[in-house]
């Protein structure tokens, strides 16, 4: 089976929007050579969930369409979320064959729904896993079991699937070859937007619970001459213990909010370095950050807690294991700098994890 000319279905926990996640750039990469629905997951349920059942698509491109979809009961219980499968599963069927799309593959980046996918007769499954601890979860084990092929973004997660013999692949993060250009006119619209901030660290991605909001503290106060920008939505709530770091009461944090998914590498190739300040107590952190690659994709120095994945590229980056041995890293670049020949390193080591280097390797898999 080619990954060409398919109609593919996406299942993601995490809604299409401007902020996206490894699922919304497989969508996109897929995109570029099959027909894919991206199904966002159903949100929170309302009363007049049991009085509808509408199903909604968005075109994003001729090729890449978002549908969404609602529980039609509250799923608290095991069986209400069999039930709400089970009638997600045939409605999404009967719309997709209404529109002549009778061949299709599920591309699942979540086990919360869908997880049966016999019951949309696909002709091929792949269970992609991102998060840890999903077997945590109803479904997880189901769809493992009628999946065709399990893809592991980290082989740190394999043991929690030790309970399935299907074939594994893991195949870690990856890079889009559009990250590593930049288009003058869009370029010359961030310059303008951000001239009045000289030599800034630079943080792009959700500000939420699985930052470390002690050590952003922590490089505000020590370094109060350098401007911290931080480019994503703030999801923290108003009386969150640090929410002054961002709402304008610390003088050298700015917070822009959120920005489109593609227009971020503009941002991080203005910025003099990057800030990756993730809480590694919190379960997955410890893993990756997967922002890391669209700062090593502009050659950025990047500042932050070591993760399991970048191990082996220890030379490209500044981690520490402590926040003073962190904030002395990034003052000792401040004043020293860095050799030019690690901006090209970084470079060239990001551009072996290409999607469509990915893609080929997944294709090879199915096909084995």
């Amino acid at each position: 089976m080619k990954l060409e000319n398919q109609n593919i279905l996406i299942t993601s926990n995490e809604p299409w929007s401007d902020v996206w996640f490894s699922k919304h750039n497989y969508a996109w990469e897929l995109s570029k050579k099959n027909k894919v629905y991206f199904i966002n997951s159903p949100g929170k349920w309302k009363l007049r969930n049991l009085f509808s059942n509408a199903i909604e698509t968005t075109a994003i491109t001729e090729t890449l369409s978002v549908i969404s979809i609602q529980n039609i009961f509250p799923s608290n219980l095991n069986a209400l979320k069999e039930l709400n499968n089970f009638i997600i599963s045939k409605r999404l069927k009967a719309y997709m064959n209404n529109r002549g799309l009778q061949d299709w593959m599920l591309w699942s980046f979540t086990p919360l729904f869908l997880f049966r996918p016999y019951l949309l007769q696909c002709k091929f499954t792949v269970f992609h896993i991102m998060d840890m601890n999903w077997t945590n979860f109803y479904g997880a084990k189901l769809l493992s079991q009628f999946a065709d092929r399990l893809i592991l973004v980290s082989e740190h997660i394999l043991p929690e699937y030790k309970f399935c013999t299907k074939q594994k692949l893991v195949i870690g993060h990856g890079i889009s070859e559009e990250e590593f250009f930049l288009e003058d006119s869009k370029l010359s619209l961030v310059k303008k937007e951000m001239e009045g901030y000289k030599d800034f660290g630079l943080y792009v991605g959700v500000i939420d619970k699985r930052c470390d909001f002690p050590l952003i503290k922590k490089m505000a106060e020590a370094m109060s001459s350098t401007t911290f920008v931080f480019v994503g939505p703030l999801n923290i709530p108003g009386d969150h213990p640090y929410i002054n770091l961002f709402n304008g009461k610390t003088k050298n944090i700015v917070s822009l909010g959120k920005r489109p998914y593609k227009e971020l590498k503009y941002y991080i190739s203005l910025s003099k370095f990057c800030v990756s300040p993730m809480d590694l107590s919190y379960s997955g952190n410890e893993l990756s950050h997967h922002k890391t690659f669209t700062y090593l994709a502009q050659g950025k120095p990047v500042f932050g807690p070591p993760f399991k994945a970048y191990h082996e590229i220890d030379e490209l980056l500044y981690t520490g294991n402590s926040h003073d041995v962190i904030i002395q890293k990034i003052v000792e670049f401040q004043n020293k700098g860095e050799a030019e020949t690690l901006k090209t390193k970084r470079i060239n080591y990001i551009k072996q994890f290409l999607y469509s280097s990915h893609l080929s390797k997944i294709e090879q898999f199915f096909n084995s």
